[in-house]
């Protein structure tokens, strides 16, 4: 039963979570740094403050990134384990939309939104690892390794955009193949979960 739940579960709550991202079009939340390229002052793009100002809008990209990871899901070969494969898609798409945000809670130079969605990932390859019998275990090695230097990775470059001189756009890409990675390591545990259950 609680199988057939995250089933019907994981689909609808990312639909629902694109449809609040949209939504903070009416508020003043989402938002992202203001945008001086003038072919980008435009919404989907961008969205005007109260002082005319052109800022990100960043809540659309959450939205797509959102409906992206409810096309993962839906794919065939995820049947069984949608939720885990949504909470890890999501995960690692919020991990890079919060770094875009400027209302984000901080401590320091690390991001909450970011540390709760490191966790679950965590979680996640805490769960696929101890499902697998011991003598598969040493296959997550290579994951877990991936796992932990991407987060290593992703708190210098965290760092490095308040303290590094260089463009931020080199960090922001830097952290997006950084993140795919991760999010690849903590989904081949998963797939991984699956081809024992079909085995067993």
């Amino acid at each position: 039963q609680a199988v057939k739940v995250a089933e019907v579960f994981a689909p609808i709550g990312l639909l629902a979570i694109a449809c609040l991202r949209l939504a903070e079009a009416l508020s003043d939340f989402g938002w992202g740094d203001m945008l001086e390229v003038a072919c980008l002052q435009r919404y989907p793009f961008a969205i005007e403050n109260m002082y005319g100002e052109w800022c990100a809008a960043v809540f659309n990209l959450e939205a797509a990134c959102a409906l992206g990871v409810l096309m993962v899901v839906l794919c065939r070969f995820n049947k069984g384990h949608r939720l885990l494969t949504g909470l890890c898609w999501w995960s690692v798409t919020q991990i890079f939309c919060e770094s875009l945000r400027v209302e984000s809670i901080v401590w320091g130079f690390v991001r909450v939104q970011q540390l709760q969605c490191a966790l679950i990932l965590l979680v996640i390859l805490l769960i696929c690892t101890f499902r697998l019998p011991r003598k598969g275990r040493k296959r997550s090695l290579i994951p877990w390794i991936l796992f932990l230097a991407g987060c290593g990775a992703v708190i210098f470059l965290e760092y490095a955009l308040d303290k590094l001189p260089w463009y931020s756009w080199i960090n922001y890409a830097a952290m997006a193949i950084v993140l795919a990675l991760m999010g690849l390591a903590v989904h081949s545990m998963i797939r991984a979960d699956v081809r024992e259950k079909v085995c067993l």
